[in-house]
């Protein structure tokens, strides 16, 4: 069964009935212990969708809901600068391997292509060094950075 990343509003997202369950194991699994126990506030993510500080996809497998991401976008007013923030990612195990390295690469074309200068991503403690260690995240990255950097050597040097 192919697995789609399609960009949604958060109100249908939140109307699956797959996503209780899905939030539920997220939570259990995605626990950061400095935080409190998650618990979707849904006035919050749909107020921060109107102003576009917030957007969402879905993550299907045919017509069944999987997994989703949330990011928060938007320009850090201390710096000026826009970052993409990875609020809330997950993939139900049974569906992970290349949809999940495949949700990563959605966060990082998003945040390459909103003029992001960063994508933050937490995590819980124990699992940050193997998830900078996956060899399949990394190149991502590199094929990112190399498109930007052809897209600069490419472009007049007054245009910068």
């Amino acid at each position: 069964m192919s697995i789609t990343i399609e960009r949604t509003p958060f109100a249908e997202l939140e109307a699956d009935p797959a996503f209780p369950s899905l939030v539920e194991a997220y939570t259990r699994e995605c626990a950061i212990p400095e935080f409190t126990p998650g618990q979707v506030q849904v006035d919050t993510y749909l107020a921060m969708e109107q102003v576009g500080a917030l957007h969402v996809w879905a993550v299907r497998a045919g017509a069944e809901l999987v997994g989703f991401l949330l990011i928060l976008a938007h320009t850090l007013p201390h710096f000026g600068a826009r970052a993409a923030i990875v609020e809330s990612i997950y993939v139900d195990p049974a569906h992970r391997g290349a949809a999940g390295v495949s949700v990563i690469g959605v966060a990082k074309a998003f945040a390459l292509e909103t003029g992001a200068r960063g994508l933050l991503v937490s995590a819980p403690r124990e699992r940050r060094l193997e998830i900078m260690r996956d060899p399949r995240v990394g190149s991502f990255a590199v094929t990112g950075l190399v498109l930007v950097l052809l897209v600069a050597l490419a472009a007049p040097a007054s245009s910068f």
